[in-house]
């Protein structure tokens, strides 16, 4: 079979017409029944970045602020009915959280789409549209007065996402949905900028006129509608002057190329856009959904012909159709990991041995509800990079506490989206020598014998970075930073049985999370949390023998661990074992100034037990004031 590429919902592809419209309230009077059931919803927008000039920062998609998503009862598929009004619900991180309550024996389709909104004045206000119209959901529509070019605040985004009566029968709590570009982007460059040798010659400004582009979009089917000229005008800032690139703008676009006709850019010597130096005209250039068409040429000088690129991967993945290799047996597994591409499982599959994507190859395994299991474990090599989704990875038997079920090698990058993780040793992690690859665990939950995420302790490695967003993580230490990386950390839950977290170096970022140390004896540290507090709070041992607490900062003036550690942690809660044996935090600092500890509490920040700043707080930094004094 084909599919759309996607890391969880193939967006903009629905095959579903949704005719019907009718609201909640009209479907309870017999016409829909059942056992209501709560379904928590996760709607995220694409991480990778898009190589474009902005303001301050490339377009990363960071400014989108709001999300909608519209319910549909499709029982039957030919006449969907809305199933009450459009939700909203505010982005952060790139993602956007929904509870949507549902009655079970039917199947649902949920529509969404993301923008950057006018936000509410108060906390109970509401956002109202700033670039596109959505009162008429699911049809949204540019507001053409509002549109310019060189503006990420025009980013957006869109996608869907099902569910069906047998999931919610099965208890389903959670659905997640990628969602994509409905756009295709066009950057226009001057390779003759840097020739021009007067600056006051340069154009200061543009004015772009479209003869015609898309305005409206429904987020159904993908299908455009409104061909309407557009003009704006718009200063220029070169990010490159050997480029010379000009301008970008998010055009909706089709799946196919979809030329955009006859559009003029004329320049200005002034950014008032008073003073024209001259135009060029631009014929048939094509655009089309989550690529990038980059044109080229000698714009302000001698006018020789243009040229035109048309590049994939707008945001690090797009709407080709593309074969996707459906998986059953261990052997077709491996060769997939071996060749590269899209698989989906289509029973629950076992691998016996290490296994690894290829050198340079991309994998995206859709689990489709059934279980991996793995007697040994996976991992990239080189450059690769592996995404799991949707399903149940697990080890057969224990393997080795510092070793992950799940890694990324140096340059590789590994990635949980949607993921139960059960791991007899730790869980998902990066274990090269040299420099590090990235790990990234989004709604999903991981359970291992030591470490859940985290690097590798044996040979510890430098510049790993690490994301985790809305995950639940358990392990003796459910997250393990060993020497200078990055770790982002933003609504999750971490709790150890030693540790939440060990942070040995490096800077970590924690939001919106709750950290907490629920002691084991079983660990091995002694029979009591007493014994433990005894035999470890002032000790630094190798491994997981470092002092206890919910979070372990620093180090113990190793040879090996001489750098500094930084902690920002914000609207949180810190949480100390029951017995109050052992602290919520444990602080330790290198005796060289410049390699101590600096940690940011924000107002929103709570621990619960107590903090202990080993040798009276040497070297110990707390939101900007050394704790000594």
């Amino acid at each position: 079979m084909n599919r759309i590429i996607s890391a969880t919902i193939a967006a903009g592809t629905a095959a579903v017409m949704l005719f019907a419209s009718c609201q909640r309230d009209e479907l309870q009077g017999g016409s829909i029944s059942g056992e209501e059931r709560v379904v928590t919803v996760t709607a995220v927008m694409p991480s990778d970045p898009v190589e474009v000039r902005s303001n301050e920062n490339p377009g990363y998609g960071t400014l989108a602020n709001r999300c909608l998503m519209q319910v549909y009862v499709v029982d039957n598929p030919q006449t969907p009915i809305a199933y009450g009004k459009p939700q909203t619900a505010a982005v952060s991180n790139l993602s956007a959280t929904f509870e949507t309550r549902l009655m079970s024996g039917h199947d649902y389709r949920l529509v969404f789409w993301a923008d950057c909104a006018t936000a509410p004045a108060a906390e109970d206000g509401e956002f109202t549209d700033k670039y596109y119209y959505t009162e008429q959901f699911p049809k949204v529509s540019l507001i053409t007065a509002e549109f310019h070019g060189n503006q990420d605040e025009l980013d957006a985004f869109f996608g869907s996402a099902s569910v069906t009566a047998e999931a919610l029968a099965a208890g389903t709590a959670g659905v997640s949905a990628e969602l994509r570009r409905p756009f295709g982007q066009l950057n226009i460059y001057s390779t003759d900028y840097a020739d021009i040798p007067v600056e006051t010659m340069k154009p200061a400004a543009v004015k772009i006129a479209f003869k015609n582009v898309y305005t409206s979009i429904d987020l159904t089917t993908g299908e455009l509608s409104d061909l309407t000229p557009v003009t704006y005008s718009a200063a220029v800032a070169p990010h490159d002057a050997a480029t010379g690139h000009l301008t970008f703008d998010y055009l909706l676009a089709t799946d196919e190329e979809d030329a955009i006709a006859d559009f003029t850019m004329n320049f200005y010597t002034t950014a008032a856009g008073n003073t024209p130096a001259d135009h060029y005209t631009f014929s048939s250039i094509p655009v089309r959904r989550n690529y990038r068409t980059n044109v080229r040429g000698n714009l302000l000088t001698d006018r020789t012909e243009i040229e035109v690129d048309i590049l994939p991967g707008f945001d690090g993945e797009y709407n080709e159709i593309i074969p996707e290799t459906e998986v059953s047996d261990a052997q077709t597994l491996l060769t997939v990991l071996e060749e590269g591409g899209y698989a989906r499982l289509t029973g629950d599959v076992e691998i016996t041995g290490t296994s690894a994507v290829a050198d340079g190859k991309e994998v995206v395994m859709d689990l489709d509800g059934y279980s991996l299991t793995l007697h040994g474990t996976m991992s990239t090599s080189g450059t690769s990079s592996l995404t799991l989704m949707n399903g149940t990875v697990k080890s057969s038997e224990s393997y080795g506490a510092a070793r992950f079920l799940v890694s990324a090698s140096a340059g590789g990058s590994v990635a949980l989206e949607n993921v139960t993780m059960t791991s007899d040793g730790a869980g998902i992690g990066v274990e090269p020598s040299g420099d590090a690859g990235k790990v990234t665990v989004r709604n999903s939950s991981i359970t291992a014998y030591s470490y859940a995420v985290g690097t590798n302790a044996s040979t510890p490695i430098r510049n790993a970075e690490i994301e985790l967003y809305n995950s639940e993580l358990v392990g003796m230490s459910a997250v393990l930073m060993n020497l200078p990386s990055v770790i982002t950390v933003s609504g999750c839950k971490l709790q150890g049985t030693m540790h939440a977290m060990i942070l040995r170096a490096g800077t970590a970022e924690i939001t919106d999370s709750h950290l907490t140390l629920v002691y084991d004896a079983s660990n091995g540290e002694g029979d009591t949390a007493e014994d433990a507090k005894d035999n470890y709070i002032d000790k630094w041992g190798t491994g997981n023998a470092v002092p206890l607490a919910a979070i372990t900062v620093g180090n113990d003036n190793s040879d090996g661990y001489l750098y500094p550690t930084v902690l920002t942690i914000d609207n949180s809660v810190v949480t100390a074992d029951e017995s109050g044996a052992l602290p919520a935090m444990y602080v330790r600092a290198n005796t060289d100034a410049a390699n101590g500890v600096t940690i940011t509490y924000g107002e929103d920040c709570k621990v619960e037990g107590n903090i202990v700043y080993y040798d009276d707080g040497n070297n110990i930094t707390v939101n900007g004031t050394p704790v000594t004094e």
